[in-house]
């Protein structure tokens, strides 16, 4: 320990220059990638809001419940889902589906059901 003349400071230094600089990279990092995550949560919350729709749907067009050319909103917790039942073809019925979360986004999509076969054949985002 007598002989040490100071070797002991520059190591220490440069081991927490090196550990600040690693954790002011990756709070920087972070902060940058954080509204990429919360505008991810919202499409999927707008997705999860047009697929329960779609179940909704599916039961009532099932059940003939939902007549066609009929436009409704349906409301679920995180949001609401706008649909309007058309027609396409004598068997294919074409649903304009439009979901807005609580935050304001916006999701568009176009169902086509199969009314011999009573399922959802193809979906289409706008």
């Amino acid at each position: 320990m007598d002989n040490e003349k100071g070797y002991s400071l520059p190591m220490i230094m440069i081991l927490s220059a090196s550990l600040c600089m690693i954790a002011i990279f990756t709070t920087e990092r972070f902060i940058g990638e954080k509204p990429f995550y919360k505008a991810v949560e919202e499409r999927l919350i707008a997705d999860h809001l047009m697929r329960l729709a779609l179940i909704d749907l599916d039961k009532g067009l099932a059940t003939d419940q939902i007549l066609v050319e009929e436009s409704a909103v349906i409301r679920y917790p995180n949001g609401t889902v706008n649909y309007k039942v058309k027609t396409r073809s004598e068997d294919t019925i074409t649903i304009d589906l439009s979901a807005v979360t609580k935050n304001n986004h916006h999701k568009e999509a176009v169902v086509y059901y199969h009314t011999g076969l009573n399922k959802m054949i193809e979906w289409v985002e706008k």
